[in-house]
């Protein structure tokens, strides 16, 4: 037994929606109050929610897998332990795992803090200063 619909109703913000499927199954009906009607056929609807199921599959992953202070600003007293643990000889990967972030922010961090060289030298010149007057011929 399969469950067959052609028509659901709901409501968000406020604002009631509904979605038919008509045709046959070929097309598919979205209708908001007071906007215009958006008709697609049914495997472009299945497509678009493919493409938002596996967004957020992708999403939920990518997050799962970072350090829970991923991403948060550096406050002076932890800059201050972070230095102080890494003058006491802890590697980058402890360092990591004790403030709960990744290898490359603290790396980061540590270069800010001027206790390592940065890991990349960054031009201080665009490339058509590099490139010098020839290039604007």
């Amino acid at each position: 037994m399969s469950l067959v619909w052609e028509r659901f109703e709901w409501s968000g913000g406020g604002e009631p929606y509904s979605f038919a499927i008509t045709d046959n199954g070929l097309y598919g009906i979205l209708r908001a109050n007071g906007r215009p009607d958006v008709t697609l056929p049914m495997v472009a609807w299945e497509g678009m929610l493919d493409a938002v199921r596996t967004s957020r599959k992708a999403k939920t992953k990518s997050q799962s897998v970072l350090p829970p202070r991923a991403g948060a600003l550096w406050s002076t007293t932890e800059s201050d332990q972070l230095a102080a643990s890494f003058h006491g000889g802890m590697s980058v990967a402890q360092l990591a795992k004790g403030h709960s972030r990744t290898d490359g922010a603290i790396q980061s961090q540590l270069e800010r803090l001027g206790l390592v060289e940065p890991r990349y030298q960054v031009p201080r010149v665009s490339p058509a200063e590099r490139a010098g007057p020839l290039a604007a011929r």
